[in-house]
């Protein structure tokens, strides 16, 4: 990565994903100390519970996890934390689900990609004990979704009056705006956006959960 970032240019390098055993801090101070490295940063984490995350051969814990989320903030305090989380694994029950949603309000991640469990043929979690209903799975999904909403409707907020900047990228067809930490911002000028040029903004508000913001300059 110090090559490509090396190299001139107006560019950003974005590190798409790690897995948390193997997120370094020469990792972390690498990407807090160049401008050219996004600050979104994925980390999956799948599970609040130590008993699961073993289940799921994970290598880490969750004081591991939160040890690894407190150095990247510290580092890197406007980072854009987002993971991956998976409800209804083979022997979660109500606490080691709970177990997540108290991870979630701990690490206040920029956005969760949750999964519900699906059984496959042929691997270890097929044939584990205590499967999951699929009226829990459900019932998990929804209630992690609605503590990110919540925390969302809290973070948000806080971004009106910053100044950011944005990638115009062509997505389905459509240009739109791409914060460094990954986010969509809604332009509110009438001007015709370029593939691949930045921008400048200001957030103006926060609209049905939509980032609204002014273009300030090139």
């Amino acid at each position: 990565m110090t090559e490509i970032c090396n190299i001139d240019g107006d560019f950003t390098v974005k590190f798409m994903t790690s897995h948390p055993k193997d997120f370094s801090q020469e990792l972390i101070d690498f990407i807090a100390s160049n401008d050219k490295m996004s600050k979104c940063i994925h980390l999956p984490v799948q599970c609040g519970s130590n008993k699961i995350l073993k289940s799921m051969n994970r290598c880490y814990t969750v004081e591991h996890y939160k040890n690894l989320v407190d150095r990247i903030y510290k580092a890197i305090p406007d980072v854009s934390l987002t993971t991956d989380i998976i409800v209804g694994f083979p022997g979660e029950d109500e606490d080691d689900f709970q177990g997540t949603l108290n991870l979630i309000d701990y690490c206040h991640y920029d956005g969760v990609f949750g999964f519900v469990y699906s059984r496959r043929n042929g691997t270890p979690a097929a044939n584990m004990p205590c499967q999951v209903s699929a009226k829990d799975k459900q019932s998990r999904i929804t209630r992690l979704f609605d503590k990110q909403h919540e925390i969302q409707r809290v973070d948000l907020p806080k971004l009106i009056g910053r100044e950011v900047r944005a990638m115009a990228q062509c997505i389905d067809g459509d240009i739109v705006l791409k914060m460094d930490s990954g986010k969509t911002i809604k332009c509110m000028d009438d001007i015709q956006l370029v593939d691949g040029e930045y921008y400048n903004l200001v957030v103006d508000r926060i609209e049905n959960g939509e980032i609204i913001g002014k273009i300030i300059s090139k």
